[in-house]
């Protein structure tokens, strides 16, 4: 019996043997399977997020040209002409005169100031028209 027996033993061994290197070849090709797995779940908020700035990027672009298509010609329009504009006050039409020690200098500072010319003349203020001869005006009001 001690023959059959280290036969038995034998095979049991082997049969042990093959069994481990099956569950540890099983496991390794398990974990690299997940390994890939999470690297590849990891690259999805990446694409993701390169997708969206792809896409926002691309509706931007796709907003300024209509934009630009609505806006361009009336800019081109206005363009044309020698625009004045101090901030507040627009009128494509008029030039802007602007108060100086020079010419008005009594309005420097008014309130009241208006200062465009229409068709060639010259707006100071709507109680001296054609501005103040001095330097201090009776109407002048802080800015």
């Amino acid at each position: 019996m001690n023959g059959e027996f280290q036969t038995w033993f034998q095979e049991i061994e082997q049969a042990a043997q093959d069994l481990e290197k099956v569950v540890r070849e099983s496991l390794e090709t398990t974990v690299e399977q997940m390994a890939e797995a999470a690297d590849a779940m990891m690259q999805l908020p990446i694409a993701f997020a390169e997708h969206l700035e792809d896409t926002i990027l691309t509706e931007c672009d796709r907003v300024v040209e209509t934009m630009d298509e609505l806006f361009s010609p009336p800019i081109q329009f206005y363009t044309r002409f020698d625009l004045q504009w101090d901030g507040e006050n627009f009128d494509p039409w008029n030039e802007r005169l602007d108060p100086n020690a020079h010419e008005n200098p009594a309005c420097i500072g008014c309130q009241h100031y208006h200062g465009y010319i229409y068709n060639g003349n010259a707006l100071i203020c709507g109680m001296h028209p054609y501005g103040w001869d001095g330097t201090e005006c009776p109407d002048w009001e802080k800015n």
